[in-house]
């Protein structure tokens, strides 16, 4: 068993992101132009002395607490649940006996897995969902549960000598 967590998820999801995936999805223009005036050209300003000052631009985030936020987040991870499902597709030749097994529920991401190679492929969409959508994992909040019968110490060690060497840290 896989589990995976989305670092500070909802505050890091990259503007341009959701916006491509919203146009590229299809939306009306009234939505696309609705969430665009709430998540474009947004400013940080702080007051000191009685003075505002600029301090940066905001191009991360959906506001926590708004209910259009889960919806926003969960249509900005549907790229990257279509590459979990071709994770399906890659091992599950068989339907009565599949190898992996995702799901995905707002930022954070289960899967039952055949072998630790299987970890490449999810590499793979996590490295896309870092590089285009700002979503790293938090790794302290990734674990793994070996769900087989005997876990001994010769297995954790190969275990942990494998998560070293293919895991980032």
């Amino acid at each position: 068993l896989a589990l995976f967590d989305f670092c500070c998820a909802f505050p890091s999801l990259g503007h341009y992101w959701l916006h491509a995936v919203l146009k590229a999805k299809g939306f009306p223009i009234g939505f696309l132009l609705m969430v665009k005036q709430l998540y474009f050209l947004c400013f940080c300003y702080g007051s000191a002395n009685g003075m505002l000052h600029f301090l940066w631009v905001v191009c991360c985030g959906v506001l926590q607490g708004c209910p259009l936020s889960g919806l926003l987040f969960s249509i900005a991870m549907d790229p990257f649940c279509y590459g979990f499902g071709g994770i399906e597709k890659k091992y599950n030749k068989n339907p009565e006996r599949p190898l992996v097994c995702v799901r995905a529920c707002a930022d954070d991401v289960g899967s039952v897995i055949a072998t630790l190679h299987m970890l490449h492929d999810f590499a793979v969409v996590f490295g896309s969902a870092a590089q285009h959508a700002n979503l790293t994992l938090k790794h302290i909040k990734c674990v793994l549960v070996p769900l087989f019968a005997c876990l001994d110490d010769n297995i954790k060690k190969h275990v942990k000598a494998w998560l070293v060497k293919y895991l980032p840290h």
